[in-house]
Order: C-alpha cells, then sequence, then structure tokens
C-alpha cells in the first residue's frame, strides 16, 4: 500500500460523475464568506478583477501540487498520507506556529505586513519554480489530480466531466 492508512481502493459502489460534482462543489465553494463586504469595501471593479485573478493566485497552485502529490502517492487519502506525522508532533508545530504568529502580530501593523510579505514570497517560490521545471515534463494522459481517484467510476472520464460541469458552475455562482 504506501505510508498512509488509506487502505487503497475500497470494494463495493463507486462515485460517479454527479457525486464527484456535489463533492468538488462543497470543497471549492463552500461559499464566498464575505462577499458582501468586500463589494461595499472596493471599488466593484478591483473586486470583480480579484474574483478572476485569486483562483489563478492561489487556487492553481494547491491544484499542483494537489495533482503531483497524487501521482507520487497513488493512494486515497490525500494529506493524511502525503504528510505522516504523529499527532503530538502535529500538535506541537501548530502551537508553535500559532505562538509566532500571536508575537509577530503584537509587534505591530508594519511588522506584521512585512512578516506576511516575506511569508508569501517564500509560500510562492517553490510553486513557481516547480512549475517552470516540471510544466515540460508534464503528461498529462498519465495525471488525474484528485485525491480519491480509486473511488471513482472511470477515474480519467468521470474526473474530466466533473470538471467540465465545476468550472463554470462555480465560477458563476462566485460571482454573485
Amino acid at each position: 500500500m504506501g505510508m498512509g492508512s488509506g487502505g487503497g481502493t475500497r470494494p463495493g459502489k463507486k462515485i460517479g460523475v454527479w457525486g464527484m460534482v456535489v463533492v468538488g462543489f462543497f470543497w471549492v465553494h463552500g461559499g464566498i464568506y464575505g462577499n458582501e463586504a468586500m463589494l461595499m469595501a472596493g471599488p466593484p471593479l478591483y473586486v470583480f478583477i480579484m474574483l478572476g485573478v485569486v483562483p489563478f493566485v492561489y487556487s492553481l497552485p494547491i491544484a499542483l501540487i494537489v495533482a503531483e502529490l497524487s501521482t507520487a502517492f497513488p493512494e486515497d487519502g490525500g494529506y493524511v498520507v502525503w504528510v505522516p506525522m504523529s499527532e503530538f508532533r502535529r500538535g506541537i508545530l501548530s502551537t508553535a506556529l500559532v505562538g509566532m504568529v500571536t508575537g509577530i502580530n503584537l509587534l505591530g501593523t508594519d511588522m506584521m505586513v512585512k512578516f506576511n510579505t516575506l511569508l508569501a514570497a517564500v509560500s510562492l517560490a517553490p510553486t513557481v519554480l516547480f512549475v517552470a521545471i516540471g510544466m515540460p515534463r508534464l503528461e498529462p494522459e498519465r495525471t488525474l489530480p484528485c485525491t480519491l481517484a480509486g473511488e471513482l467510476e472511470q477515474p480519467r472520464r468521470t474526473f474530466l466531466i466533473s470538471i467540465g460541469i465545476l468550472f463554470p458552475a462555480v465560477l458563476l455562482l462566485s460571482t454573485e
């Protein structure tokens, strides 16, 4: 199997196109919290531009990471399988990170902005590097970016049709 306890594929009923559309919709569009406040806070043109830009700046790198990890660890389970770590170590790491971020916030807005800018640059650098290195080597017929590919009926067909339905649905419903 692999490193996690995902157990691979389960015998029994598989998820079809409609099931994947429903699951995918609520994964990416549980609703945009703060849409109304966002429209009142800034000029509507800027808000609508950001609603179009953010998915490519934020969501696309995450989708590419999921695609890469799904092919590297072809086992159901997603993040739990990809990052084997004991609960104790995960708790210590979380507590340390929350403490560090709280300390930086207490130092003032200027320090928080500088830290967040540095954090954004450090976070995006590997994604940009890996996309630049990996894009020429991409083999679309071998990748299925989904953490539950083993649970789908005809995974490639189901995933592609679901994305074809989900992309316009989420795009239209996100711009109320």
